[in-house]
């Protein structure tokens, strides 16, 4: 099967999943929220192995219980409307844990010299962050009071950006390509066509749906730029991760698309700065 082939079935069966979650809004998106934690649970392993090829890390047990706590955390905060400030208190909690472990258990043992600690204890945090911390802004916009539409506009936008700057990279892109030292393979044109999907994308649902982003026109442009930015920033990222552990891809759970992470890089990325956004532009 081409990779063409693979990634329009991705497209057309994927993201109608992804929607037909996000539709299920019973109980603050219970589903959604299993959902999350399945997926950074095949994340969290790929990720830990990538970082395993340059030192030694926590046990995995040990940050994939601290990862899936703060998504639990974020959506009893939507239960019980709480303030998210407890989810900011656990990652705290979190990363003085990821020390004390390494303080009582150092990752050499019997080892006087610590100097492989410091990577334990960076990477352990860095994991936390990226894979525990990140997808809590996901499940905040299940406060929203539009949450499905919120949540889904999140979504597209961002699947958009990158279906968009994969088609116009492979259409025009073979001339300007190899400028991005850590994805030699993307090209400026595509990052061009992810930009102008994005913003297109915010502009429809403005003009169609004009309650969910009040307002100027101007706020939907800002709304598709800075998601679309972040979104490319976010693959290019995850790529300079595999890059530096040499591998091609994160795993092999997707056809065409390699492993999990290689699908949420640029969701995890855009999760933060899309609620910002509206937080800024439209509430």
């Amino acid at each position: 099967m081409s990779k063409l082939v693979q990634r329009l079935l991705i497209f057309f069966i994927g993201i109608p999943a992804v929607l037909a979650i996000v539709l299920f809004d019973k109980f603050n998106h219970i589903l959604l929220h299993v959902a999350l934690v399945v997926v950074i649970s095949i994340a969290l392993g790929e990720l830990y192995n990538i970082l395993k090829t340059k030192g030694n890390l926590p046990p995995k047990i040990f940050l994939l219980v601290l990862s899936i706590l703060h998504v639990l955390m974020s959506y009893l905060c939507i239960l019980l409307k709480l303030s998210f400030e407890h989810v900011y208190m656990f990652f705290v909690i979190s990363c003085l844990l990821i020390f004390s472990k390494e303080v009582i258990l150092p990752t050499e043992k019997g080892n006087n010299d610590f100097e492989k600690s410091i990577y334990s204890i960076i990477s352990g945090i860095f994991v936390i962050f990226y894979i525990g911390l990140l997808p809590t802004f996901i499940s905040r916009l299940a406060f929203y009071e539009n949450s499905v539409w919120y949540i889904s506009l999140y979504f597209v936008m961002t699947f958009i950006c990158d279906s968009f700057a994969w088609l116009f990279g492979m259409l025009f892109g073979k001339g300007n390509r190899g400028l991005i030292k850590v994805s030699p393979n993307k090209s400026i044109v595509g990052f061009i066509g992810g930009i102008f999907g994005s913003i297109l994308i915010a502009l429809l649902t403005q003009h169609f749906f004009p309650q969910i982003l009040p307002g100027h026109f101007y706020k939907a442009i800002i709304l598709g730029f800075v998601v679309s930015i972040f979104a490319i920033i976010g693959d290019l990222s995850e790529s300079l991760l595999k890059r530096s552990a040499d591998c091609k891809d994160s795993g092999n759970v997707i056809m065409g698309r390699g492993g999990i992470l290689d699908s949420i890089d640029s969701l995890l990325f855009v999760a933060p700065v899309f609620y910002i956004m509206l937080e800024v532009l439209f509430f």
